[in-house]
């Protein structure tokens, strides 16, 4: 695919999915209120979360959508078709999924790695951490990473939810929740993984195993 053709696909896809995004928190954030401010808090943290990311995987999820289906750019002659993707709205939600799972994983992830940053602003444990006030450092941590862990669930919960509801057929997305399912489970065997050799002398089979783990994680 052509350079300018790639970019001119991204920017149409990130104009109707940030609006899409948007109107998604806007509805979620309004109906958690009835909860408490907390619940609500829960998912305008995790929209400003998502607002730093290239949103790359969710981009892939629209062109694997047009790949399938007889979208806007024709892919064996290499150009953008006259006609426009008629039910793109559709994949849309799906997109949002990833990119919810993407937000799920690196929220943990930066505890698990005691990171301070995620694309140039606080992690979320650190923001929690501040906003909990004067106290010992281990109350403020324990209370940081807690919320961060209970917003990286949400955001995994809800990447499930938003296929649900989406407008595809049951059949379809039955089958795309099981793949979905299956790919975090290895994910997270990776991660263990990871976890358990991080601090450990290299060995060959220790590396063949976090190579598989960080193969897991790139696909």
């Amino acid at each position: 695919m052509d350079s300018d053709i790639f970019r001119l696909e991204l920017s149409k896809f990130l104009n109707k999915f940030d609006a899409y995004s948007k109107s998604y928190f806007a509805k979620k954030i309004k109906e958690t209120k009835k909860y408490s401010p907390v619940v609500s808090d829960f998912y305008k943290k995790l929209e400003d979360f998502s607002q730093g990311g290239k949103k790359l995987r969710a981009f892939f999820v629209w062109l694997g959508y047009q790949v399938g289906t007889e979208g806007p750019f024709d892919f064996a002659q290499g150009k953008l078709r006259n006609k426009v993707l008629e039910d793109i709205e559709k994949i849309l939600s799906i997109s949002l999924a990833f990119e919810m799972t993407q937000n799920f994983l690196l929220i943990h992830d930066d505890i698990m790695d005691n990171s301070d940053l995620r694309r140039s602003k606080p992690t979320v444990h650190k923001v929690y951490e501040k906003k909990f006030g004067p106290s010992t450092l281990r109350a403020r941590q324990h209370y940081g990473e807690s919320m961060a862990i209970t917003l990286g669930d949400i955001a995994s919960m809800e990447a499930f939810r938003i296929i649900a509801d989406s407008d595809f057929d049951n059949q379809r997305k039955v089958e795309a929740q099981r793949l979905f399912a299956e790919v975090l489970l290895e994910t997270a065997y990776g991660q263990g993984l990871d976890v358990e050799y991080a601090n450990r002398e290299p060995s060959f089979r220790r590396l063949r195993k976090f190579c598989l783990k960080q193969l897991m994680v790139k696909v």
